[in-house]
C-alpha cells in the first residue's frame, strides 16, 4: 500500500520535516469473550497474545507489526524485536496509554 499511497500523492504532512515518525503501540485483546470459546469459563486459562504495531503516520498505515503468544509478557521485552527495524532519521515515538 506504501507504493500506491506515494504515487497517488496521497502522504500527510511531515510532522518533523527531514525525519521519517514512526509511532509504536502495544494491542492486548484482554478480555475474555475474545478467547477461545471452550477457556471462556476457566479462570486459569492462558490470556490471548499482544502485539506492537508501528505506524507512520505520514501514511496513516501500519508498517510492522509484532506479535507475541505470552499474554503476560511486557511489551518492553518485544523492543529487542523492533530495534533492527529502526533506520537512519527515523523516530519512533512510544503511545503511552492507560
Amino acid at each position: 500500500m506504501e507504493a500506491t499511497i506515494r504515487h497517488l500523492n496521497a502522504t500527510m504532512p511531515d510532522l518533523l520535516p527531514g525525519y521519517r515518525i514512526k509511532i509504536l503501540d502495544g494491542n492486548a485483546i484482554a478480555a475474555t469473550e475474545h478467547r477461545l470459546k471452550v477457556l471462556r469459563d476457566i479462570s486459569s486459562a492462558p490470556l490471548p497474545g499482544q502485539s506492537l504495531v508501528v505506524l507512520d503516520p505520514s501514511l496513516m498505515l501500519a508498517v510492522d507489526v509484532f506479535p507475541c503468544e505470552d499474554g503476560h509478557a511486557q511489551e518492553r521485552s518485544l523492543f529487542d524485536e523492533v530495534l533492527p527495524t529502526v533506520e537512519q532519521d527515523d523516530v519512533r515515538t512510544y503511545a503511552l496509554t492507560k
